[in-house]
């Protein structure tokens, strides 16, 4: 499913053009029912991609679909949620309904988390439940007044201890980016010179730790 996917979002992108994130899932949707012949009359089961998919551009405007997976926005010490749309990158049964459209308005220190379900869906502890969203929320909340690099060790840390003897479930990966600058910010003291103003960094590779 993943290489069918990525085929399809680069089919989407670089040669329909399609620019926006929920527009870009609708139709790599539609890729995959037709690749996997998928049909209501088939009773074809539920089946497709969990995914999350932002944009940004010079405006500090940031647009985001969120498939299954929320998208996680950091500012001023409390967490704003993308929520994501109960329905899979692929064929559900039923009507096959539109994706949401989220759009937000970056400001100077906000901070964005994409992620799998690996980390809070991964059981440890004490009592073997799964480390759980509210949870992995708190922690993000509690670290971030640290640099990325440092919440890559905190992230890493905390998990291999819930984890522990336990066996990884999945594979886990978090990005996380912060915004450094407003555009006019980072670009007002050399103007003829392009310079990224959002600092991506991947924390938690997608690999079993």
């Amino acid at each position: 499913m993943s290489m069918i996917g990525s085929s399809l979002l680069d089919e989407a992108v670089v040669e329909k053009g399609i620019t926006k994130p929920n527009e870009i899932f609708f139709e790599v949707r539609k890729g995959f029912i037709n690749a996997l012949k998928q049909n209501e009359e088939d009773g074809t089961q539920k089946d497709g991609m969990d995914a999350t998919l932002i944009v940004w551009d010079k405006k500090n405007t940031l647009q985001a679909a969120a498939a299954l997976n929320p998208v996680l926005l950091i500012r001023d010490g409390a967490i704003r949620e993308l929520k994501p749309d109960r329905q899979p990158v692929g064929y559900l049964t039923g009507k096959q309904e539109a994706f949401t459209h989220h759009e937000v308005q970056l400001e100077k220190g906000d901070s964005l988390y994409l992620f799998t379900d690996g980390y809070h869906d991964q059981f440890g502890g004490p009592n073997l439940r799964k480390f759980m969203m509210r949870n992995f929320k708190k922690l993000l909340l509690t670290i971030q007044d640290k640099t990325m690099s440092e919440q890559k060790t905190i992230l890493e840390t905390t998990m291999a201890e819930w984890k522990g003897d336990t066996e990884q479930i999945d594979d886990i990966l978090v990005i996380g980016g912060r915004q450094l600058a407003l555009l006019s910010d980072a670009t007002s003291d050399r103007p003829h010179k392009k310079k990224s103003n959002f600092h991506i960094r991947i924390i938690i590779q997608p690999r079993l730790l």
